[in-house]
Parts: structure tokens; C-alpha cells; sequence
């Protein structure tokens, strides 16, 4: 089965399921929740905004929006470094995983991890 891609906000589909990541920046673009990063010359989904990835979750099983006060599965761990070493912030972090910033930061300090410090 071919890997198929969506733009989410907060884990909700805006956007039917598309062939390739580009096309579903594009549609991203035009909903308006894409920005243009103009130091490195690309287009970046800000935070609620997602690309995701069909086959990343069970489709069959409904998304959670949140896991506060639930324990720490590999995949929010792995999910975890990747946010980090991409630069995004406690808050963007939070977002993504659907945890409380504090958890975020409680974590990376449990790890090692450092995060990036917030954008003004």
C-alpha cells in the first residue's frame, strides 16, 4: 500500500489524503497554515499544523487528544528527540504530543535532552 499524506491541526484532518508530502504542503499553503521561512528558503507548518503520514497510527482506533497523566510510550519518547533536535520549543512540543509543557521539560531532563529556548 502506497504511503499517503494529510495536513492535520491539533490531529484533525483539514485535507483529504494526498499522494506525496508536497501536495499536502500545498493544500496546507492554501489553507492558509503554512508560513514562509525566508532564511532557509521553505515553507514550515507552524504549530497546531501537521503533515501526517498514513500508516503512522491505527486509522481504525480514534485519535487522542490528550495524554496528560498517561505514562510515556517509546513512540511520544522517540517523537520527543526528533521535536528537539528539529529546534522547536517547550510550547511547540506540548502541542504536538498533546502533553502540558512541565511534562515536556520533565522529560527532556530526565533524557538529557536539551530544548530550544523560546522564540521572541
Amino acid at each position: 500500500m502506497p504511503e499517503l499524506f494529510r495536513v492535520t491541526t491539533l490531529g484533525e484532518p483539514r485535507a483529504p489524503w494526498r499522494a506525496s508530502r508536497d501536495e499536502a504542503l500545498q493544500d496546507a499553503i492554501g489553507l492558509g497554515l503554512a508560513s514562509w521561512d525566508r532564511s532557509k528558503r521553505e515553507w514550515f507548518l507552524p504549530v497546531p499544523a501537521d503533515i501526517e503520514r498514513s500508516g503512522r497510527r491505527d486509522d481504525a482506533a480514534p485519535a487522542r487528544s490528550d495524554y496528560r497523566g498517561e505514562p510515556w510510550t517509546p513512540d511520544h519518547v522517540d517523537r520527543l528527540r526528533q521535536l528537539t533536535a528539529k529546534g522547536e520549543t517547550t510550547d511547540m512540543i506540548a502541542a504536538r504530543l498533546h502533553r502540558t509543557p512541565s511534562a515536556i521539560r520533565a522529560k527532556a531532563r530526565e533524557l538529557g535532552i536539551t530544548i530550544a529556548a523560546r522564540r521572541r
